[in-house]
């Protein structure tokens, strides 16, 4: 999934993935909106839609190639599910360096890709162990509250109206502009 602000990926990109995920004997799920290209390999299946956090749910779910999005990035986390990242613009690069440096998965150049470094990379999140590991791990620290997320908001919002909000706020609240 490349979100929904990137609907439409340039063709050369999209023949780079599409040859790439034809190597692939996994089956591929891509949301994709736009004009179907041609020559679709028969593991890839295009959606315009798809129901994305239900599909990192599976079990059977392998991998997420993402553009670094702090929703996609999230669920996978949530699932435990390793990503290859694909950043384009905006807060996806530093979410991209954080997932390879928590060893959640690996990332790609969008200027520089080709199909050969998609294979690779893919294959080696995918059956290299660590990866796995090291999601499942956030996954479950992630998971694991003392409080649900109700609970939480009445905490804070007490302790907000026993002892006002300022020591909540940022050094950088007093920056000039």
């Amino acid at each position: 999934s490349f979100g929904s602000l990137f609907t439409r990926p340039p063709y050369k990109l999209i023949r780079k993935l599409l040859i790439a995920f034809s190597q692939m004997p996994q089956t591929i799920i891509w949301k994709y909106e736009g004009k179907i290209p041609t020559n679709i390999p028969e593991n890839v299946k295009i959606i315009s839609w798809l129901p994305q956090n239900d599909i990192l749910a599976d079990p059977k779910t392998k991998l997420f190639v993402t553009h670094c999005g702090s929703n996609g990035i999230f669920e996978a986390l949530y699932h435990g599910v390793p990503m290859l990242g694909i950043p384009l613009f905006s807060d996806q690069f530093r979410n991209a360096k954080n997932l390879v440096a928590k060893g959640y998965g690996l990332v790609v150049d969008i200027k520089t890709l080709s199909s050969q470094e998609l294979v690779l990379k893919m294959n080696s999140i995918i059956h290299q162990v660590k990866y796995v590991k090291a999601i499942k791990k956030a996954s479950a620290i992630f998971k694991d509250r003392t409080q649900s997320p109700r609970q939480k908001a009445v905490c804070s919002i007490e302790q907000i109206l026993k002892y006002g909000g300022r020591h909540l706020r940022t050094k950088s609240y007093n920056i000039g502009w």
